[in-house]
């Protein structure tokens, strides 16, 4: 079952809490910005909802959930300013995530795609060499595509690499991006980087850390991936 469900010909990455460890930062911008409102980020309750959902689907689930009475519009352009300010303090990465990339990168074609704010990822990559690193594009919600839980996101990048859901892998961190990849019709591996395993179950394998992921078995599809219409990371700011 293990190599069945690792055998692909593309690997599709989400960003945030596969390759960037920016979910903390993330709890920090809702505690700054839910404590400026008297309330307080309730993480265990609110977290598995948000996570891999587009800015302001974001937001609106946790004004539904604190019951607030303000505009979802500001409220996630209060929390991307936020998100901007901590990002500038730099960016780690998930702990085994490039020695994995760099294995697939030999075998597989790569890319990553993600629901996050696309001048947010700007501000992730000016505070990371992920930019100048990573061996394939990076598909993002900039391009009018919709954002997960939707398929739309994994479809794009697969027909943009000339792929066929099959072909596909994707590695996710979130029930919301794992949603995404079942209704793309791809497989899906999970980390436990964000999320406990309980509530990563709807993927084929979980997994706790990088180390124990097997590396995909499949075979390049293509060549020379530098040409990435509509999916080229955006420009640093």
């Amino acid at each position: 079952m293990t190599v069945a469900a690792t055998e692909a010909s593309v690997v599709i990455f989400d960003v945030e809490g596969v390759i960037l460890d920016t979910e903390p930062t993330w709890d920090e911008a809702q505690e700054i910005l839910l404590a400026r409102r008297g309330r307080t980020y309730d993480r265990s309750s609110v977290k598995h909802l948000i996570t891999g959902l587009g800015d302001v689907q974001a937001i609106s689930v946790i004004v539904d959930h604190y019951e607030l009475d303000e505009d979802p519009f500001k409220l996630a352009s209060e929390r991307r300013e936020i998100m901007r300010e901590l990002l500038g303090r730099g960016v780690r990465y998930i702990p085994g995530a490039w020695e994995f990339i760099t294995t697939a990168a030999t075998s597989t074609d790569i890319c990553a795609a993600t629901s996050m704010n696309p001048q947010l990822l700007g501000a992730a990559l000016a505070g990371s060499d992920l930019q100048a690193r990573f061996p394939g594009p990076v598909f993002t919600t900039g391009t009018g595509v919709a954002a997960k839980p939707a398929p739309d996101l994994f479809l794009h990048a697969a027909a943009e690499l000339g792929a066929t859901p099959e072909d596909c892998l994707i590695i996710e961190d979130s029930p919301t991006g794992i949603a995404a990849a079942r209704a793309a019709g791809m497989r899906c591996v999970a980390l436990c980087t964000t999320h406990e395993r309980r509530r990563l179950l709807q993927a084929d394998l979980v997994f706790e850390r990088w180390a124990e992921v097997p590396r995909p078995a499949g075979r390049r599809r293509t060549g020379d991936r530098s040409r990435t219409p509509n999916g080229t990371c955006p420009k640093s700011k």
